[in-house]
This record gives C-alpha cells, sequence and structure tokens, in this order.
C-alpha cells in the first residue's frame, strides 16, 4: 500500500512539472524611454529603449569630432512628443565619457542656457533594454 502512495505522489509531483514548464530566471529588465526636462535643462534615456520604442521619434547620442585643433562632442534627444535637446562642448572631461558610449547604455547628459554640455553621465547595467536590430 505504501509503494502504491509513493507512485501516485511521484505520479503527480512529475505532472505538476509538466504542467509548470522550464523554469527560466533572468535579471531584471528595465525600458527607458527618452525624457527631456527643458526646465531642468537635462535629457536622458536609455539608447536601446529609443531605439526598440514604438514610435519613429525617440533617439539620444552623442556623436564625437576631431580635427588637428581638438575634439568636441555633440549631444542630442528627442522624446515621443518631438521635442529635442542638444548640447555641445570641447571639455576634455565630457568628450572621454561620450567616447564610452556603448548601445546598450542609458546616457543622460545636461546642458546650460548656451547649450553647452554641462554633464554627461552613462549607466552601463545588465537591466537596461539591448538595442535591437
Amino acid at each position: 500500500m505504501q509503494t502504491k502512495t509513493m507512485k501516485q505522489w511521484m505520479a503527480a509531483a512529475a505532472v505538476g512539472v509538466v504542467l509548470a514548464g522550464p523554469v527560466a530566471l533572468a535579471g531584471d529588465r528595465i525600458v527607458l524611454p527618452v525624457v527631456i526636462n527643458t526646465v531642468a535643462r537635462k535629457a536622458e534615456g536609455a539608447i536601446g529603449s529609443a531605439r526598440n520604442s514604438a514610435d519613429v521619434l525617440q533617439y539620444i547620442g552623442c556623436s564625437i569630432s576631431a580635427t588637428t585643433v581638438g575634439t568636441s562632442i555633440n549631444c542630442v534627444a528627442r522624446n515621443s512628443a518631438g521635442t529635442q535637446v542638444s548640447c555641445s562642448s570641447t571639455s576634455p572631461n565630457l568628450v572621454t565619457a561620450a567616447l564610452s558610449i556603448q548601445t546598450d547604455d542609458f546616457l543622460r547628459f545636461d546642458y546650460d542656457a548656451a547649450g553647452q554640455c554641462t554633464a554627461v553621465t552613462l549607466h552601463k547595467y545588465s537591466f537596461y533594454e539591448p538595442k535591437a536590430p
């Protein structure tokens, strides 16, 4: 009798495993679209989230230009409402930060009233949405 009960329990456990399906564990994933605050003069968003957005308006990033005179950056962002902001800088610190931007990063840039970048901040975490093709 004990063998029959054990077999029933094992059969029930096997059915439970099959019905539950494979267990897939993954880390957090965060979608962070482009957000622009014209009062605080900052723009931020995950590059992958902007690229993968359902709208065709969002983007965020920085370009780097180098000449024999020096190196400069130009950072630009546009949100889903079509608001666009940009800034530029020749600051070596900001250029260095911009040089390390990758397609799965979260980017924030701050700017002043004259359109000069005052900060470039990157976050490189696994939970940011990767850029899809």
